[in-house]
């Protein structure tokens, strides 16, 4: 909760304010955005310890100029209590910034939620410094600013007006301030559309699954057991499976299998489907598919993670909610299934 007390309602004539103030804090988290994926590919290519130079950037900026450091509530507090000179807000913006992309590669624990909060308050603070000028309309409404920056900042990098409107209100407990807010808040969501800026969390997800496809792609090996995930297991076993309708790429291994089975009139539906999601809390979670012990005749045709599809093997990790695609022994169907769906 932050320390915004906004009692005079903000004047209608001035809403134009609020319109640009969003756009042109669209165009600093639209780069927002590329540049948090930029420094954290760049980061990757650093062989020294990335903490370490980090640290070693937080010291400086301990010594030299110690509001840059930490996630950034003390520099909502300190912008809100004192105001501060344009040359101050301009350095404060452009180091927060920068270190923001620098910590965030590092890996360590952490998060963008606090400093992207913090970068639009020094940006509404920026607005209402250069815009608004020192007039008594600068005094009177200068926390709305550093408010409605913090709202138009967090809807351009993630893309959800509604959420950073009711956040923003429960964080000021400021429910006068409703309608400014929606106002600055779709101004920069329209912008960020025009500037087709993606939601940073879907892209961060996005490159995570890309990553994970990439380590396993560099493990090729033979398939032979699965692990699976997902609160509720759901099962679905046919008599008939047609390899080359699906184009799983393991047809082979399923002509091998079958020319392998005794002949007899039912061998046809002695093989079935099984696909298991592998459930919250699974003992799986975060195993290989080498590490279950499935029967040695079980085929993995394919994991899906997420919205990407994959070609399973034993160094394949698995973690919950995967959906793991089987090609079983129909006797041995439900014993795999209470297997797959075991949880700690």
């Amino acid at each position: 909760v932050f320390p915004i007390s906004i009692t005079t309602p903000f004047p209608f004539q001035d809403y134009w304010h609020l319109i640009v103030l969003g756009a042109l804090v669209s165009f600093a988290a639209h780069w927002f955005n590329r540049l948090l994926v930029f420094f954290s590919s760049l980061m990757k290519k650093i062989k020294l310890s990335k903490v370490f130079f980090a640290t070693m950037l937080s010291v400086l900026f301990m010594l030299f100029f110690p509001l840059v450091n930490g996630g950034g509530h003390r520099i909502i507090e300190t912008l809100l209590s004192y105001k501060h000179s344009l040359a101050f807000l301009c350095a404060l913006f452009i180091l927060k910034y920068l270190f923001t992309f620098i910590s965030y590669g590092t890996q360590s624990p952490g998060g963008i939620f606090l400093p992207l909060l913090s970068l639009g308050a020094i940006l509404g603070a920026l607005y209402c410094t250069i815009a608004v000028g020192q007039s008594a309309h600068n005094f009177d409404y200068h926390e709305a600013y550093i408010l409605f920056g913090m709202v138009a900042m967090f809807t351009a990098v993630v893309k959800a007006p509604v959420t950073g409107i009711v956040l923003l209100v429960e964080m000021s407990r400021s429910v006068s301030s409703m309608l400014p807010l929606a106002v600055v808040a779709f101004s920069a969501y329209l912008m960020s559309e025009i500037l087709k800026t993606e939601p940073i969390y879907e892209t961060l997800l996005r490159n995570l699954l890309a990553s994970q496809k990439a380590r396993q792609a560099s493990h090729p090996a033979p398939v032979q057991a699965s692990a699976t995930y997902s609160s509720k297991a759901d099962v679905t076993t046919s008599s008939t499976y047609d390899m080359e309708a699906r184009k799983l790429p393991i047809k082979s291994s399923m002509q091998s299998n079958r020319a392998s089975e005794p002949k007899g009139k039912n061998s046809a539906c002695s093989r079935t489907m099984l696909e298991v999601i592998l459930p919250q809390g699974s003992i799986w979670n975060g195993k290989t598919l080498g590490e279950i012990p499935l029967p040695q005749d079980t085929i993995i045709a394919s994991l899906i993670s997420g919205e990407e599809e994959y070609t399973p093997h034993n160094e394949t990790i698995i973690y919950e909610g995967d959906l793991l695609l089987l090609v079983v022994n129909a006797e041995s169907a439900h014993e795999i299934l209470d297997m797959l769906t075991r949880v700690q």
